[in-house]
């Protein structure tokens, strides 16, 4: 592992905790055949998202065209809260600091069971969100939510019938971004680096000359090409 750059400490052997996505590793072969280089050969690779429930793929009817489509796996989170008023189901990644670390594991199951349960209601938009967080609410992981969301509505057999979408504070690089993917998450918003971003950028403390708004976007740029990079690989 560290031939190939990282010389940190692995994380069950850190002196400091680190989070989820440090235990996550990309797996991947150092070369594909044929090459691809997501830099010179970009018109072959796209991360439009589109989002909503799936019709059968042998049937076509009105409902083939209810999908809300992106151009990136990105989303603000003015996006966000317009899924919202189209009655996505939004659920509470985050639990009770007085449960201890047993909260996990059933803030999981919890998040995992509503999710289920407004899928089969209909609900085409699952949202997966911290926001709650605080002093007396601790955060779910984001990759283990979203994780345990997508894994249950598999085993329900409900997968197709909606979107994940993860409304995060801990996602902040491609890494991040990438697990989340993996992990079953259809688009992602890294509210906490966004608005991070813009309060340097108000405050001019992030340099340079970009405005908040120049400057997320070159944030979610950045991000998109790294995640392109790696599935490159």
């Amino acid at each position: 592992t560290s031939s190939m750059g990282d010389d940190t400490p692995q994380p069950p052997l850190a002196r400091w905790a680190r989070g989820v996505f440090s235990f996550l590793k990309q797996r991947f072969a150092q070369v594909t055949n044929p090459p691809i280089d997501h830099l010179r050969e970009r018109h072959v690779m796209s991360i439009t998202t589109r989002l909503g429930g799936r019709t059968p793929l042998l049937a076509e009817g009105p409902g083939s065209n209810t999908l809300r489509e992106y151009e990136s796996f990105l989303l603000f989170p003015s996006a966000v809260d317009e899924l919202e008023a189209a009655g996505a189901c939004v659920l509470d990644a985050t639990f009770d600091v007085g449960e201890g670390p047993d909260g996990l594991e059933a803030a999981c199951r919890r998040a995992s069971n509503e999710a289920a349960i407004a899928v089969r209601a209909g609900a085409g938009y699952v949202i997966v969100t911290d926001r709650n967080a605080g002093p007396d609410r601790c955060p779910v992981p984001s990759a283990l939510a979203a994780g345990a969301v997508h894994h249950r509505l598999i085993a329900d057999e409900l997968r197709a019938r909606a979107s994940v979408i993860v409304d995060c504070d801990d996602a902040r690089e491609a890494h991040h971004v990438a697990c989340l993917l993996t992990n079953g998450a259809d688009a992602a918003c890294p509210r906490l680096a966004l608005e991070t971003i813009h309060e340097l950028a108000s405050t001019s403390r992030l340099g340079g000359d970009a405005d908040s708004s120049e400057a997320q976007y070159r944030f979610f740029t950045a991000v998109e090409d790294g995640v392109l990079k790696i599935m490159s690989k």
